[in-house]
């Protein structure tokens, strides 16, 4: 059973409301001890987490979420594509060596590293983040020499025809379809008619021309047609995250290596 407060309204977690007097967390018995060490956690740095964002740019088809007639499809067709990825195999992994530079900057000497991320000690902060900054200029221009646009276009052109010609596969010959775009601008062109209209993939009509054309167009519409617009789309970010005061209860934060073992304890502990 449960309490009603509120005759005309019947609560939507029933289960907090048996706990609706629970005392405030400034009662609790360790209060103080938690944000004592809380206190002193931060002067010694601050967890972070590390994002890329913006770099692997991929997509991939399912047959079941699109509305191609049944008699259109081949009886052996796959039902799954693989991953179209924007940039080749080579690019890929001198992208995810970017990853691995921009962790050097961490060590013994300014961080704690965690199953998380890192513990980045206070008087580093700064460090961090012109590091950071420049790290970031250094990427965008590796980016653009490596590529520049024509090699781009030519890149996302690629990407989006295989998609298409997969898709193209999984028919029977004779296919009412257009399989075939003549410039980046008719992609660009739809895409701005779509994003108009708001028009989704349940919503386009598959008796039309250009239906698998249409499909491309929305399950891409996340990869940036220019350079210049991915480039504006790439960040590497740090987050600075905060222990729960549940962690800090039966602690006492006096050294960095009190930090680590408590870093350690969480670590250990199941989710």
């Amino acid at each position: 059973m449960f309490r009603n407060y509120d005759p005309n309204q019947v609560p939507l977690f029933p289960d907090l409301f048996e706990d609706i007097y629970l005392p405030p967390i400034t009662t609790e018995p360790n209060f103080n001890q938690e944000i004592e060490n809380f206190i002193k956690l931060a002067d010694f740095g601050a967890l972070i987490d590390l994002n890329f964002h913006g770099l692997e740019k991929s997509y991939s088809l399912r047959l079941s979420e699109l509305q191609i007639p049944q008699p259109l499809i081949r009886e052996n067709a796959l039902t799954e594509s693989p991953v179209f990825n924007l940039f080749p195999a080579d690019l890929r992994r001198r992208i995810q060596r970017f990853r691995y530079e921009v962790k050097s900057f961490f060590n013994s000497q300014n961080s704690i590293k965690t199953a998380d991320g890192y513990f980045l000690f206070r008087n580093h902060f700064h460090h961090w983040e012109s590091f950071r900054n420049q790290f970031h200029q250094n990427l965008i221009g590796q980016l653009q020499n490596s590529l520049g646009p024509q090699r781009y276009h030519a890149n996302f052109i690629a990407c989006f025809q295989a998609g298409l010609d997969w898709l193209n596969a999984q028919l029977r010959p004779a296919t009412p379809y257009q399989t075939r775009f003549e410039h980046l601008r008719e992609i660009d062109q739809l895409r701005k008619t779509i994003h108009k209209t708001g028009t989704t993939l349940a919503q386009l009509s598959p008796e039309a021309p250009e239906y698998l054309l249409n499909c491309l167009v929305i399950k891409t519409m996340h990869i940036p047609l220019s350079l210049a617009q991915f480039i504006k789309g790439v960040a590497v970010t740090s987050t600075f995250k905060t222990i729960h005061l549940n962690y800090l209860k039966d602690v006492k934060i006096e050294s960095l290596r009190d930090v680590k073992h408590l870093l350690e304890s969480i670590a250990s502990q199941p989710i």
